[in-house]
């Protein structure tokens, strides 16, 4: 940038043209608001805006001289954000945008000849007018980046003008889906974009952390993932009714959490996924048998994942489960029964029966449904049959398996559900009268 351009003959003028700024600042800090009226308060507002946004120029306009003259080499810095970064002492992101918005706003510097234009002169021209901030130019900047590289000069320009024109009407958390929304207009039917977003799909799995037992994932999906992926899990995410009338406490993040497990767990049971090994997908589970303590201590899935004690016992009445415990020397105890926990027919009696999950209020149906032992198989060995089952849907089956509530059959053959003494203290027994009417059949 060449100082005279702006009728600066010296160091000291540049300086002292600052020191003045500052003081003028300073002074409208200070300036008694309390004495105007309301109007004019928003309008000294506004300027000050212009005046914040103004200074944001500035200092895109000083981040392009220092990267063009390479300062950060010599002052043994990596890169001119880190010298931003240090040197004025700000975010790494802040001082990276600066270079970014400076690399796309300011004249660029050829090898003969005058400056060329600027990459994105309409923002450039509303940058240098005070009319955007920060954010509102990072995003018109990380927009036009994405603009497919076959799109016509025509194209990019119709995009940049629309960003600019939106941008300056509007505050920066409009921006953001207003702008994926021109770029997706700029190339409606995706025949700019060299790759499809489905090509671009990922799914990662992070390292599982010890100390919370959770696994990160992380991914992205496109447009018919997204909307294959809410379909899937909407229904089962909403908010969980209680017996004690309490309302759901889970964020609505955890309950999305849950309702997907909960439809992946869905989709093994009904084995429509392809085969591994000629056998339908399904959960494999080792469990390990403490001798001393006559109850399992832990497991691994076949994929080598952790499973805790109180996830294999909830795991263990699972109909899609074909339990293998082994002793301390390794040696077989138990395969399972020769059939699966709850045959199909045994669990088509316990459905009929319960409806769909039999915990008081829930209306889960029986294909999103865990069978469940009331006389737990893993810790009590109950039997497997129509009178120790009972349907849960996934969030009450681990609530059950916590201990704090208790199911008992009445003498109709019934599940009923004793409430812990502080919800109820005379722990009255409750049932799901949601799946049939009440009537006789469900009477004591």
């Amino acid at each position: 940038m060449n100082m005279t351009s702006v009728g600066v003959r010296a160091v000291e003028d540049a300086l002292g043209m600052l020191d003045d700024v500052l003081s003028a600042v300073s002074d409208i800090r200070d300036v008694a608001w309390w004495k105007l009226l309301p109007d004019d308060v928003l309008a000294a507002g506004r300027k000050l805006e212009q005046l914040s946004r103004l200074v944001y120029a500035a200092q895109i306009h000083l981040a392009g001289e220092v990267d063009d003259r390479d300062m950060a080499a010599a002052r043994s810095c990596s890169s001119t954000a880190a010298l931003l970064r240090q040197s004025f002492n700000i975010s790494t992101g802040d001082a990276t945008g600066r270079v970014r918005a400076a690399a796309q706003l300011l004249p660029r510097e050829m090898v003969s000849g005058p400056d060329a234009p600027p990459l994105l002169p309409v923002l450039a021209e509303a940058v240098d007018a005070g009319q955007l901030g920060a954010q509102h130019i990072r995003t018109v900047v990380d927009t036009m980046k994405k603009v497919p590289t076959a799109a016509s000069a025509q194209l990019r320009d119709a995009c940049e003008q629309a960003l600019v024109g939106t941008a300056v009407d509007c505050d920066p958390s409009y921006l953001e889906p207003a702008a994926a929304l021109i770029l997706e207009r700029a190339d409606p039917d995706g025949k700019l974009e060299t790759d499809s977003p489905a090509t671009r799909m990922g799914l990662d799995f992070g390292s599982r952390n010890i100390r919370t037992g959770l696994t990160p994932l992380k991914g992205q999906l496109d447009d018919l993932g997204v909307e294959a992926v809410r379909k899937a899990i909407d229904a089962l995410a909403a908010p969980q009714p209680t017996a004690d009338g309490v309302a759901d406490t889970r964020s609505p993040s955890n309950r999305r959490a849950h309702a997907l497990v909960a439809a992946m767990l869905g989709f093994l049971d009904a084995g429509s996924g392809p085969s591994q090994g000629g056998q339908r997908p399904h959960l494999t589970v080792t469990l390990n048998w403490d001798a001393l303590t006559g109850m399992i201590s832990e497991g691994r899935f076949d994929t080598g994942g952790y499973v805790s004690p109180a996830l294999a016992r909830q795991l263990l009445c699972d109909a899609v489960l074909v339990p293998a415990i082994l002793g301390s020397a390794g040696e077989v105890l138990d395969v399972g029964r020769s059939s699966r926990t709850f045959p199909p027919a045994i669990r088509r009696a316990i459905a009929v029966r319960d409806g769909g999950c039999a915990w008081p209020g829930c209306d889960r149906p029986p294909g999103w449904c865990d069978g469940h032992h009331v006389q737990w198989w893993s810790r009590d060995f109950g039997s497997t049959s129509l009178d120790n089952g009972v349907l849960l849907c996934p969030f009450h089956h681990s609530e059950i398996h916590k201990g704090r509530w208790r199911i008992e059959m009445n003498r109709n053959r019934l599940p009923e559900f004793i409430p812990p003494p502080w919800i109820d203290p005379t722990q009255r027994p409750r049932q799901n009268t949601l799946h049939h009417f009440a009537g006789t059949a469900r009477r004591q």
